[in-house]
């Protein structure tokens, strides 16, 4: 199949496979890969657009947890199981998510929460210390 330039800007334009990654997550998270993967875990703990429903059905010692195999954070965000693996270690390290393992029809599985109180004093610190969010920083009244 031969694919012009222009067939292939109409197919980019049509074609929604996108990730929309907020930039101040990659600067709390302190790389790309753990940002992308903060900026997702994020995603799945927000309610849902249509509804304004929760996203997260498992509720576990008070909280909700998102349950996603590594392997799946591939067909996500086209990370590779050993760098989401990684990226949950550092988020993890800097206290940002919360992870247990749980098992979910038999089988052991990774749960991550976001540690909200961390996570809110690391994006405001990120925001007041980082001249690129000035406009964001008046917006929300930090």
């Amino acid at each position: 199949m031969k694919i012009s330039k222009d067939n292939y800007i109409n197919m980019a334009f049509i074609y929604g496979e996108t990730i929309d990654i907020k930039k101040v997550y990659i600067d709390v998270a302190g790389d790309i890969l753990s940002g992308i993967l903060l900026n997702q875990i994020i995603y799945w703990h927000l309610p849902n657009e249509e509804e304004g429903e929760p996203q997260l059905v498992i509720h576990k010692d008070s909280y909700e947890w998102l349950v996603k195999p590594e392997k799946e954070w591939w067909d996500e965000l086209r990370l590779t199981v050993e760098q989401s693996v990684k990226a949950l270690e550092d988020l993890e390290e800097k206290n940002l998510i919360v992870t247990k393992v749980c098992k979910v029809a038999g089988i052991p599985t990774t749960h991550i929460r976001i540690n909200w109180d961390v996570f809110l004093k690391e994006l405001k610190h990120t925001i007041k210390n980082t001249k690129v969010y000035e406009n964001l920083l008046s917006s929300m009244k930090l």
